[in-house]
């Protein structure tokens, strides 16, 4: 089991019993936990532990029949989970920002995607274009697994074709998380101009009050499309870096860059419609104000 690096020897281990306890020990099996620091070579943030379990249950009276329930795919799932949720509660409680999820990769990223529709529905763009950057980042192939011989190997230089598999799919993940961590600081930078722009352009057409609404926050881009531009040039260098792969995946990877890359433009028709429709009702409602003043 992989711990957290950025927790303490001290902290690991009391979140390793605690996890044990609840799950294993309460159950009625016997457990043996090895907790292993990193090794002189390799990652030194490879912080795991070994749990050799019983497969009888153990009572008052000593060790019983085996209990094969303890085999089913199902509780591996509620394991993985539950390790999952001790994990997080232990960073919160050390107040370290970092996150695990025990969910594929894939199951992620549907996850990053279904939240960027429901926040684009509500008309919030930060966390719309947030999720569809995550959405890039996990739409990856998973790292392989080498095997301890073929660790050995690596850390002594001597290629394998499982070794050479986990360079490449490490290099694809690398290039995705740069990528996303990119179109995140451009999103963020394009939506800082917008409502800098938005400021200026309720001065310009006399409104008195602030934008309050995430579809003022965007007028002003549309007032100057040309000096704004939409976030898309990181995206475009994966693009690049992926043509020519011929990975299975890749088709489907660019046309989720493609849709984070035009994340904010694809709503401007509606966004300007509505807001013209806001723009004439306070014209309306200020003609009303002013009316009883003129006939006087």
């Amino acid at each position: 089991m992989a711990l957290p690096s950025e927790l303490s020897v001290e902290q690991n281990r009391d979140l390793v019993r605690g996890f044990v306890q609840e799950q294993f020990v309460a159950r009625g099996m016997v457990a043996d936990i090895a907790l292993h620091a990193p090794g002189r070579e390799g990652d030194q943030r490879n912080h795991h532990a070994h749990i050799m379990l019983t497969t009888r249950e153990i009572g008052p009276e000593g060790f019983g029949a085996k209990n094969r329930d303890w085999n089913a795919k199902e509780l591996l799932v509620d394991w993985r989970s539950s390790w999952a949720e001790h994990v997080n509660r232990t960073l919160e409680r050390c107040s370290v920002y970092e996150r695990v999820d025990h969910r594929t990769l894939e199951a992620q990223r549907e996850d990053a995607l279904e939240r960027a529709s429901a926040a684009e529905r509500n008309g919030d763009e930060r966390v719309h274009v947030a999720e569809m950057a995550r959405a890039v980042e996990l739409d990856r192939p998973p790292l392989p697994d080498v095997g301890a011989r073929g660790w050995s190997m690596m850390r002594r230089g001597i290629a394998t074709p499982a070794s050479d598999r986990w360079q490449e799919v490490r290099e694809i993940g690398l290039q995705v998380r740069e990528v996303a961590r990119e179109f995140r600081t451009q999103a963020r930078d394009w939506l800082e101009r917008t409502l800098d722009r938005v400021q200026e352009r309720g001065a310009a057409l006399g409104l008195t009050r602030a934008p309050e609404t995430a579809l003022e926050r965007l007028q002003a881009a549309r007032a100057s499309r040309g000096a704004v531009d939409t976030p898309s040039s990181a995206l475009e260098r994966l693009q690049a870096a992926r043509a020519g792969r011929g990975e299975d995946r890749g088709v489907e990877i660019e046309r989720n860059i493609e849709s984070a890359g035009h994340a904010l433009t694809q709503q401007d028709r509606e966004r300007e419609r509505v807001l013209e429709q806001e723009r004439a009702l306070e014209r309306q409602r200020a003609a009303e104000r002013e009316g009883p003043s003129h006939e006087r």
